[in-house]
């Protein structure tokens, strides 16, 4: 009879646990090069990454039992993206803003997925979802608009459904700052270093706590050692009395 091995469970907290902690390493985990030095380094990361997530959690899991999970993580986000696409394609076009993603689906397309394309190939894969509907956008506008920007409507009374479509003001629309990608290194870089110090705190905890359980041992078996001298006294004395 074959046996089955367990399927390991992952909860989303154990899933957005993982993708912080590989996106401290992810110039290693994501390098394309296959020398033997770059394959040597990724085994070291994932036997760090595995310590840090293992010092976070009360099911430790093996270095190749999370990169399996991230790899399933990752085939599930361009699942997802090309559901996205093909539903966008079926709306007969229309400017569309992107559905807010989940946390872990954000972390894994935006600082992992396109992080180490070159720029031409990270635009287009970013800018493939809507590039039917913007070209026919663009279009529309040349043969009905002369502005820059779209006309600002306030008569709301022959509103329809595609209006929500329609491409917003550039007053409504909000610029990210340019430091923005450099705050969130600096977080990241933060949240590695918590992570590293509390995994470290763990391990001097779990020591500390061995060389406690030795010592009790030690002196509970001199405590028998002891009780054991002094019954052998005892009956030496009792046949002595005989």
């Amino acid at each position: 009879m074959s046996t089955r091995s367990k399927r390991i469970i992952y909860s989303e907290a154990d899933c957005h646990t993982l993708v912080d902690i590989i996106i401290s390493h992810k110039n290693i985990i994501e390098c394309k090069k296959t020398d033997a030095t770059t394959w040597k380094e990724k085994i070291t990361a994932w036997a760090k990454i595995a310590d840090i997530y293992n010092a976070t959690t009360m099911e430790p899991r093996t270095a190749e039992q999370l990169r399996c999970k991230y790899d399933n993580l990752k085939k599930e986000v361009r699942k997802l993206e090309a559901h996205k696409r093909q539903a966008l394609y079926q709306t007969g076009g229309g400017v569309s803003e992107p559905d807010i993603k989940d946390t872990l689906q954000q972390a894994l397309e935006e600082d992992i997925l396109f992080d180490n394309l070159p720029k031409e190939t990270v635009a287009e894969q970013k800018n493939d979802i809507f590039k039917n509907s913007e070209s026919e956008v663009k279009e529309n506008e040349m043969l009905t608009e002369t502005k820059k920007d779209p006309e600002i409507k306030k008569n709301w009374s022959d509103y329809t459904p595609k209006m929500l479509r329609s491409k917003r003001h550039r007053v409504l629309q909000v610029k990210r700052k340019a430091t923005d990608h450099q705050s969130e290194d600096d977080k990241q870089n933060l949240k590695r270093k918590l992570m590293e110090e509390e995994a470290q705190r763990n391990k001097e905890y779990h020591i500390a706590r061995m060389e406690r359980e030795a010592e009790i041992h030690k002196y509970k078996i001199e405590n028998i050692r002891l009780q054991n001298a002094k019954l052998q006294l005892e009956i030496e004395l009792l046949k002595k009395q005989l």
